[in-house]
């Protein structure tokens, strides 16, 4: 014979649904609200590409003025993320749900920070008077233009997720195989920086590889916070 359950059990049970409702709608607006600092990092990226662009194309001043964009948009990003972060730490979200959205919100903002320091690098060579060469930069714009690409995507991720989270899982995919591609082209980077490193001062070799590593990095970074949006979608389907 069935026993129906008591009252208590049937309330406590309407509880949960009703909190675990409030809770999905509150994570999925704060995802939605992730969008701005999100697009902001891309911005970063974006901006690390246009100055690898420009020193091969349009020369050191039009690099310079690129940097800038990139120094404005990273303050601008990490601004961003303060007031993201606080504004979580005030909202009922539950304990996985909260560490998921800081997880995304705190690898999205490396991603800035490793372009920003390729740009430093970048912007201490043309101070020192050092060269990267064409050919190096014309690598190192391929792994930029990568980084933006990977970015981009991000930013796509996360503005399907709270609604299609199915889509969410297909664009990490593509972040995760532009992250292989640009594992590739670093080695192809990198041989070239330790064959120059024979004829060039110990500075240049090592700001040249610290180019190559913080760009690497900062796309390292953009496929960590795809694999937090695997993890949020796999948790919303």
């Amino acid at each position: 014979m069935l026993i129906p359950p008591a009252s208590s059990d049937v309330y406590e049970a309407k509880s949960m649904s009703t909190w675990i409702w409030v809770s999905r709608s509150i994570e999925k607006r704060i995802l939605e609200e992730c969008i701005p600092h999100i697009e902001k990092v891309s911005e970063v990226a974006k901006s690390l590409r246009n100055m690898v662009g420009n020193l091969i194309r349009n020369g050191e001043e039009a690099a310079r003025r690129s940097y800038e964009e990139v120094f404005r948009a990273e303050r601008e990003a990490d601004a961003a993320k303060k007031s993201l972060l606080d504004r979580v730490s005030r909202e009922v979200l539950q304990p996985i749900d909260r560490e998921f959205v800081i997880r995304l919100v705190l690898r999205t903002d490396d991603i800035a920070d490793y372009a920003k320091a390729s740009a430093r690098r970048i912007l201490v060579m043309l101070n020192l008077r050092l060269s990267l060469g064409r050919d190096l930069l014309e690598i190192l714009e391929t792994m930029s233009s990568k980084l933006s690409e990977a970015s981009e995507l991000l930013v796509e991720a996360v503005g399907v997720l709270p609604r299609n989270p199915h889509r969410a899982l297909e664009i990490a995919e593509k972040i995760e195989r532009i992250e292989e591609e640009v594992d590739d082209v670093r080695m192809r980077a990198l041989e070239l920086t330790f064959r120059r490193c024979r004829e060039k001062s110990a500075d240049w070799c090592l700001l040249a590889k610290d180019i190559v590593d913080s760009i690497e990095n900062s796309v390292d970074r953009c496929e960590d916070a795809a694999d937090i949006v695997r993890s949020i979608a796999m948790a919303l389907i």
